[in-house]
């Protein structure tokens, strides 16, 4: 039967409807009435092939992470548990050199985000405010100083804001008072040979403001922590300290004890609210004028409002400072991120691993 022939169209009405300005004789032995369905057919498997192709450029530009990809090893990295998302992020630090990236864990695995924010720097402040729903970062040292500048970040975006603030500074401290619904910023230092800085600054969301001129004498790599039962800001060593123990409640610096863990710098401290207790890790010994000592510390110890104890913990990273730790709210464990560690009389070496305290003993989380 020859296609062409009038009687055939008659027929078959969909190759008239389609009135293709090239018509496509079929196949030699096949069937006239096949065509549409052939064509059918390619016509769907182009369809098919178009998304496979977007399918495959989608997943080229958004990867998902590797179960074995972490940040590379660091010290003084900035740290915030953002709450709303149950992600703690993790800013920046010192390698081999500065870095300016952002990672996040979500409690299985590490995502790096591939975002363009603040410029590398070590020894930042960051903070994650519930209120307004994002992280606030401020200062730090980089390559070519101290900085004062202040970014928030909302979790798909670093935004810098042009607000005036505290100096340029780095080796401070932030923590957020829930109570006053305020973020508390005290201490730091503006680079190598100059004072140590013992003012204390609060951030409503929109502005800074200075609150206190003088505050406990441990200022640079001190630690800070906000304890939720109490309403009170809690802050332990820093270069200069006397091995006290000082609280702000809004109004005035306090020193509330004497007695607890041997004075230090560059310790991590957390409120763990599981405990209803702070938690202090690690540190570096120093003497009174801000020199090592040659001591190295792998101890972990609680304070509840009143004293101080040391925790049976055992399983820690090792003997050193400069990490993070924050509590993990949506898993109510503490963790511990990064830092320069030693292991008996091994050198010391950057760590790139998280961990966990579960219960009474430190846990590497796996990846």
């Amino acid at each position: 039967m020859n296609p062409t022939d009038e009687s055939c169209m008659k027929r078959e009405p969909a190759v008239q409807v389609r009135e293709s300005p090239r018509f496509i004789r079929p196949p030699y032995g096949m069937p006239e009435s096949t065509l549409p369905r052939v064509m059918y057919c390619l016509k769907s498997f182009r369809s098919l092939l178009t998304g496979l192709l977007v399918l495959c450029v989608a997943c080229t530009l958004e990867r998902p992470p590797q179960p074995d990809l972490e940040p590379p090893g660091r010290n003084h990295p900035a740290a915030a548990y953002d709450a709303g998302r149950g992600r703690a992020v993790l800013f920046g630090g010192v390698g081999a050199s500065r870095f300016g990236d952002t990672w996040e864990w979500d409690g299985a695995r590490w995502r790096q985000r591939m975002v363009e924010g603040p410029q590398a720097r070590a020894a930042a402040a960051m903070v994650y405010d519930p209120r307004r729903r994002h992280t606030l970062l401020f200062g730090g040292g980089a390559a070519s100083g101290a900085l004062g500048d202040t970014w928030i970040w909302d979790g798909i975006t670093w935004t810098r804001l042009s607000v005036d603030g505290p100096e340029p500074r780095a080796c401070h401290r932030m923590v957020y008072d829930s109570r006053r619904n305020r973020v508390v910023l005290y201490g730091g230092s503006g680079g190598a040979g100059k004072a140590r800085l013992t003012d204390t600054w609060e951030w409503d969301g929109a502005a800074w403001r200075r609150v206190a001129t003088e505050g406990p004498p441990g200022s640079c790599f001190h630690a800070m922590a906000y304890d939720e039962k109490r309403g009170r800001v809690v802050a332990f060593g820093g270069r200069g300290d006397d091995g006290g123990t000082w609280e702000w409640d809004g109004r005035s610096w306090v020193r509330v004890a004497s007695d607890g863990p041997p004075s230090r710098d560059q310790h991590a401290m957390a409120f763990d609210a599981a405990q209803n207790q702070v938690v202090l890790f690690g540190g570096s010994g120093h003497f009174p004028d801000g020199r090592w000592d040659g001591a190295h510390y792998d101890d972990t110890w609680a304070f509840d409002g009143a004293t101080w104890r040391r925790l049976p913990v055992t399983g820690a990273p090792g003997r050193g400072g400069a990490p993070v730790l924050l509590f993990d709210s949506k898993s109510n464990r503490l963790l511990l991120y990064g830092g320069v560690f030693t292991h008996s009389d091994s050198p010391a070496e950057q760590t790139a691993h998280l961990w966990t305290l579960n219960e009474s003993r430190w846990i590497r989380a796996p990846l």
